[in-house]
């Protein structure tokens, strides 16, 4: 397969303008190509667009991007009917329906951290921990900056939505329990470009929901207040998104390096897939104690409507590195597994310049090992040795963050909280063994 050249892109700035398109296309960096948005809610999604804005729409105003994920948000496990319960001590304009998706996950970007804490804690002062109550605004914000990945997390609060009438006229409340976790924008962009931590990035090369933050009617008829400014959300929503398409394409390529070497390299996407699922567990101490569920990574992938949701994110960066002639996406008619039916990778990862060009799409710090993660030959030894160097890389970014982060939420949560959502942990971990 011939190998066209490829730009090199330059890492340590931010580029905020996109892709050009057209002929021009092919004379972008691979690390400013676009990416595919996920279309609406597919059969994997259990809690609709309309929940997470719900939610969102509760918080304090001052929220640039918001997005939703994990298994309270996707469905990580064989089909179930979600069961609805009508409390019929209720008059029909009190109607509580209540369902079980999971706790849902949701980040919260803000611009102004302290800002944000301060009129949060007026909102949900019940939703932050004693110490985080006694600390302060201040506090807080300090915490959430100066320690572990620059995230706050709240796990285990409680809320009641106000959905849309039903056809009898009255609104439906709905009771969620939710996880959110708040982190300066400039933070989140620098983890997506960077890798810093690997841990709002890792949770990012996996399907996620991104919230609409616009200003919507409440169930009751009234205009829910604005979360934030449009010039504010137009401007650095966009940087997010750039952000994360770099975030992506640094994904599939430091997955591609890691795929085993063959004479004759035919990936399928789902094997592509669960590769990128599994860099931000690379070196994490709670798979390595079993504080999570030994089989994460197959369900992310293989849950019945997941893979189309992976497409709707990949399909995009594999098509335009595609067209820079660095790999070829082909169909997959004779795999014996359904899931893999679809398409395969066809890329010669036997060849250094393949190999050479992947790494200009990593993240700098990654970048500085590419003579190790390249390898000196085309020999299948030489090859597996840069693929240990680069996967023990990974670890040195991720197992420290995920020790520091997890230290830190029993601070920002609370003994009580944490220790809860720890044992949850265990319980789809070692203790389910």
């Amino acid at each position: 397969m011939r190998h066209r050249r490829i730009c090199t892109p330059i890492h340590h700035q931010f580029h905020r303008q996109p892709a050009s398109k057209g002929k021009d296309q092919e004379r972008q960096c691979v690390r400013f190509l676009t990416t595919a948005i996920p279309g609406p809610k597919s059969a994997a999604q259990i809690s609709s667009n309309e929940e997470l804005a719900a939610i969102v729409h509760q918080f304090a105003p001052g929220v640039d991007y918001a997005f939703g994920y994990g298994s309270g948000v996707f469905r990580q496990q064989p089909s179930s009917p979600l069961i609805y319960q009508t409390n019929k001590g209720k008059s029909d304009a009190d109607e509580i329906a209540t369902t079980s998706p999971g706790m849902i996950d949701i980040i919260l970007a803000v611009n102004d951290p302290l800002s944000w804490h301060k009129r949060n804690m007026e909102r949900h002062y019940d939703h932050y921990s004693t110490l985080a109550r006694w600390g302060g605004p201040h506090f807080v914000t300090q915490l959430q900056v100066n320690f572990g990945a620059k995230v706050y997390f709240h796990p285990f609060v409680n809320m009641s939505l106000n959905m849309p009438r039903t056809q009898s006229n009255h609104p439906n409340i709905i009771q969620r329990e939710i996880k959110y976790g708040v982190v300066s924008t400039k933070d989140l962009i620098q983890d997506l470009l960077h890798w810093d931590y690997l841990y709002l990035a890792g949770r990012m090369h996996k399907p996620i929901v991104s919230i609409e933050l616009t200003s919507t009617d409440g169930a009751d008829g009234t205009n829910m207040e604005r979360i934030d400014a449009p010039a504010t959300k137009h401007d650095m929503r966009y940087e997010v998104e750039v952000a994360q398409r770099i975030n992506l394409l640094s994904a599939v390529s430091a997955s591609l390096l890691l795929q085993p070497p063959t004479s004759t390299q035919l990936i399928p996407t789902s094997q592509l897939y669960n590769t990128i699922a599994s860099l931000s567990y690379t070196g994490d101490f709670r798979m390595q104690t079993g504080a999570e569920d030994p089989n994460k990574i197959k369900k992310l992938v293989e849950t019945p409507g997941m893979i189309e949701r992976w497409d709707d994110v990949y399909s995009e960066t594999l098509v335009n590195m595609q067209k820079l002639g660095l790999l070829n996406v082909v169909a997959n008619s004779d795999s014996p597994h359904v899931a893999d039916t679809s398409r395969c990778l066809e890329i010669s990862l036997m060849e250094r310049s393949v190999r050479k060009e992947l790494v200009k799409n990593l993240p700098v710090r990654l970048q500085k090992h590419s003579d190790r993660i390249v390898g000196t030959n085309e020999s299948i030894e030489s090859i597996r040795n840069g693929g240990m160097v680069l996967r023990q890389e990974l670890a040195n970014i991720v197992s420290p963050a995920a020790k520091s982060q997890s230290i830190k939420g029993f601070i920002t949560a609370g003994v009580g909280k944490s220790w809860k959502y720890a044992l949850a942990k265990f319980a789809k971990g070692r203790l389910r063994k």
